[in-house]
């Protein structure tokens, strides 16, 4: 039983020593999309359609293929300490913060807010 104890201390210490990414609430939601999830970017209404993982040296980036009242465009989100995402439409790209994203529900199970 001692031993259990012993293993379970210094489970808890390592994960506790261990580097997280802590985000806001808006960012985590932006982290947890899935397809049928409505957004609003600059001023346009858009569903995401797939989500897709990318594993690159500098992190993890989450490509969300979406699709809008004017054509399909490409949400790019860094899993980084400072979050930040990309609005691939037509050709032009856009840096965003989370706060100019509104996220309206974030699809598949749970498709309210």
């Amino acid at each position: 039983m001692a031993s259990l104890a012993a293993d379970a201390v210094s489970l808890f210490r390592t994960w506790w020593q261990q580097d997280r990414i802590r985000s806001s609430p808006r960012e985590g939601k932006l982290l947890r999309l899935a397809p049928g999830a409505i957004l609003c970017v600059d001023g346009n209404t858009i569903e995401v359609l797939s989500r897709e993982v990318i594993e690159t040296t500098g992190g993890s980036i989450l490509r969300y293929h979406c699709c809008g009242d004017k054509s399909h465009s490409e949400l790019w989100v860094s899993v980084s300490q400072v979050p930040s995402a990309v609005w691939c439409c037509g050709g032009a790209e856009q840096r965003l913060v989370a706060d100019e994203i509104e996220v309206w529900s974030v699809g598949g199970k749970d498709r309210n807010l």
